[in-house]
């Protein structure tokens, strides 16, 4: 369900659940915002047309009900980041990865071995 997306997109883009009740416009309160991260109800369609745009994701990263996850998300070199920053950046890059397998789909492309070494490293 949507909540969980919700829930990360809303952390990684540091906005409280009044900030961006705030920055959808009012269209919902903070508190149905709450609501919708525990999965306890849906998003109407104004709002899920408004979540998007405050929270800069797609509706399709909002809905999309993918089982993939961040597990053991390691970075290249010691990361100085705040637990926010790094919460944005897992965020981006999950988005930005479903938006490669749906075009490794699209395109019929096999699917790179993620836990195989690929020829010669960088």
């Amino acid at each position: 369900m949507i909540g969980e997306r919700l829930k990360s997109a809303r952390a990684a883009s540091e906005l409280s659940l009044r900030t961006l009740s705030d920055a959808m416009g009012n269209v919902v309160s903070a508190h149905a915002i709450s609501k919708y991260e525990r999965n306890k109800c849906m998003p109407r369609s104004d709002v899920l047309i408004s979540l998007p745009s405050a929270l800069d994701v797609s509706v399709d990263f909002l809905m999309s009900d993918d089982a993939m996850k961040f597990e053991g998300v390691e970075f290249s070199k010691p990361v100085s980041a705040s637990e926010k920053e790094e919460a944005r950046i897992k965020v981006k890059t999950l988005h930005r990865m479903k938006k490669y397998l749906a075009i490794e789909g699209l395109l019929n492309l096999p699917s790179q071995e993620w836990d195989q070494p690929q020829g010669t490293p960088y």
